[in-house]
């Protein structure tokens, strides 16, 4: 899991002997915060993510059929919504990225009873560690009412909830998915919002299928992903059990990575990456993304080709960030132009 069991976790270049820098991390952090804390690939996700500038998949800002709702900020804050029916575990789901238990201040509210008829926003516990971190204070995840219910009908759902203005939608089950489920999945992809199906619970079905017939947890959980794909032809579903990570990692980490790639994909300033020359040979566009390292993009903004170079992760991209990030020139040198 990412949860940091020690006082800091080590952030180092690739190089061999490079220098090794050290992020402080709270003990017990866990969640998207431990995740982007401890360095490497999601570090510079969340660092590159621009926050002045909405998603590139909302509609424009005059859209009257799809306006963006007036309790949603998009410009200054990164958002995510959190869709699914009463009892699947959304407020678990929420407190665990937030890497908050149900009794810290802020948390969402747990229990049989809680439902939510409006949308309620959760974000992380402002600390002066986070704040030193780049857009860690910017995320804020929102609890939004189930879809297809009288207050919030299917056909509407996705205008109400003004989802193509997030950065990306949770869509979470504890069991079987729904026709309004797969209905929501498919409007989400015409519109291109970045979507996840979120299996909740799955410790459940691991510790039952243990039991009645003695199946290791690996087969139960390719048993669910395979029957998505089979009766809903879902290629990608996050296997998570909320209530027991990081104990229990499964799927949540590659889950949060997921979150934080797409997010800095649509908010960065200019379009997806062009084939960019590496010292390492030509790398790809958009769908080749995730094989770029941290190392490659502080390499081509610095103009430095040597891969034995040490790079303090975390350093550089606070010191870029701070200087360098609101500026399209900064884009526009990672992308290998004489701009700079």
């Amino acid at each position: 899991g990412a949860s940091a069991v020690g006082a800091t976790v080590g952030a180092t270049g690739a190089a061999a002997g490079g220098v090794s820098v050290a992020l402080p991390i709270a003990l017990g952090t866990t969640g998207i915060a431990a995740l982007v804390l401890a360095g490497g690939t999601t570090y510079y996700y969340l660092a590159m993510a621009e926050s002045a500038v909405p998603p590139s998949h909302a509609p424009e800002w005059n859209n009257s059929m799809y306006p963006r709702p007036s309790w949603l900020p998009t410009v200054g804050r990164f958002n995510w919504a959190v869709t699914g029916p009463s009892g699947v575990g959304k407020s678990t789901l929420i407190n665990t990225i937030l890497g908050l238990k149900a009794k810290d201040v802020g948390a969402a509210p747990v229990g049989v009873n809680e439902t939510t008829d409006e949308p309620r926003e959760y974000t992380l516990p402002h600390t002066d560690m986070f704040m030193s971190v780049p857009n860690l204070d910017k995320i804020s995840l929102w609890d939004l009412p189930g879809i297809g219910t009288p207050r919030f009908p299917a056909d509407t759902y996705v205008r109400d909830m003004g989802l193509r203005h997030f950065d990306g939608v949770l869509i979470v089950s504890a069991g079987r998915f729904t026709e309004l489920d797969l209905e929501l999945i498919q409007e989400l992809r015409t519109w291109k919002v970045p979507f996840y199906v979120v299996r909740n619970k799955v410790d459940q079905d691991i510790e039952s299928n243990l039991e009645d017939h003695g199946t290791e947890e690996e087969d139960t959980v390719q048993q669910i992903k395979s029957f998505m794909v089979k009766e809903h032809g879902i290629q990608t579903v996050y296997a998570v059990s909320a209530r027991k990570y990081p104990t229990m990692a499964l799927d949540f980490d590659g889950m949060m990575s997921d979150m934080l790639r797409d997010m800095s994909l649509a908010r960065a300033r200019e379009e997806p990456f062009e084939t960019t020359p590496t010292a390492s040979g030509p790398r790809g566009s958009e769908a080749n993304l995730d094989q770029f390292t941290l190392e490659d993009y502080l390499l081509l903004l610095l103009g430095n080709t040597d891969k034995n170079h040490a790079l303090a992760y975390p350093e550089v991209v606070a010191a870029w960030h701070d200087s360098a990030a609101t500026s399209p020139r900064c884009f526009k040198a990672i992308r290998g132009s004489p701009a700079m």
